[in-house]
Parts: C-alpha cells; structure tokens; sequence
C-alpha cells in the first residue's frame, strides 16, 4: 500500500514546488498522460513490492494468476490515492505528514484481522479491507478467488471512484492554477 503512493504523490508534490507542473502541460502530453504515466509508476512500485513480499513469503497460494490480479488492481488504487494526495498537498513535508496520518485508516484492517476476537465487521468500514482481506484469504487459506470475489468487486468500484476523483481533482487543480 506505501509503494502505489509514494510513486505519484511526491513527484506531484515536487513539480507544484519547483513549478514544472505548467511546463509539463505545454508540451504534447496532456493532463491524462501526464496522470497516466504518475500512477503507472505507483502502480508497477506497489506490484513489484507485493511481488517481492509474497516471493519471500512463498506465499502465492493455489491461485498465483488471480492474486496478481489482486495485486495489481490494489496497485492501482494505491497509485490513485497517490495522485489525490499529490494533487491536494502543497509541500513534502505536508504529504509525509498526511502519509504517517492516514497509516492508521490504511492498516486498520489488518490489525483488526490480526485478532479474531475483535468484531470482524469494523474491518469492512476501511476501503483497504477490500485489498487486504482477498490477499490474506487467498494467501493465508487458500480460499478460491470466487470465495472472495464478492471484496473483489468493491476494490474495483473504490478502483474506479478513485480514479474519477483523481482526475476531476486534477483539473480542478488546473483551472485555479490558471
């Protein structure tokens, strides 16, 4: 989950710094290549960290073909997530601030999956319940992907939303720089 952002999100932040954000869009690339090429490289970060964890792990399960799918999709809304905070900070120091903050919302599942005693429902309440449950299930117990399909589908819809509100909160960005 740290790898998706950390790819878009302090490359954005810097360009606003440094002042190269207008730059960029004066040459043939426009904004959604521009976001586009952002979230690509949180994308294949997070991909490649998860690869490497479950490598480690020797935990690709009975289904490696769907939990790199998985993986990507919660690539992607990471790297999503990554542009929104990029486009919403101003400075580095802000983004790392919000990044530590948010770590709590983003791990929260995990923990309360950790403890089986603590009601499984409060989980469900965090968008990276949707990601991290399907990776554990299809990891931890081998539990067939259509079993999980269910987490599968909301990670895609999250996917999706997030996606929308990257780019609306991009040019919307873009027309107040203007």
């Amino acid at each position: 989950m740290l790898g998706g952002p950390m790819g878009p999100a302090p490359s954005m932040v810097e360009e606003k710094a440094k002042r190269t954000s207008r730059a960029l869009l004066t040459t043939p690339a426009s904004l959604v290549d521009i976001l586009t090429a952002k979230g690509l490289t949180g994308v294949i970060l997070a991909l490649f960290m998860g690869m490497v964890i479950l490598f480690i792990n020797r935990a690709f399960g009975t289904q490696p073909a769907a939990l790199v799918t998985v993986l990507v999709i919660s690539g992607i809304f990471a790297a999503a997530l990554g542009i929104i905070l990029g486009v919403m900070v101003k400075d580095i120091s802000t983004l790392f601030t919000v990044i530590k903050s948010l770590g709590i919302v983003l791990y929260a599942p995990g923990i309360i999956l950790m403890f089986p005693e603590f009601p499984q429902w409060i989980a469900k309440i965090f968008p990276t319940y949707y990601f991290l449950n399907p990776i554990i299930e299809m990891t931890v117990n081998n539990t067939p992907v259509a079993d999980v399909a269910v987490d599968v589908y909301i990670l895609i819809g999250l996917t999706v939303f997030l996606i929308g509100a990257a780019g609306f909160l991009a040019r919307r960005q873009l027309d107040a720089d203007a």
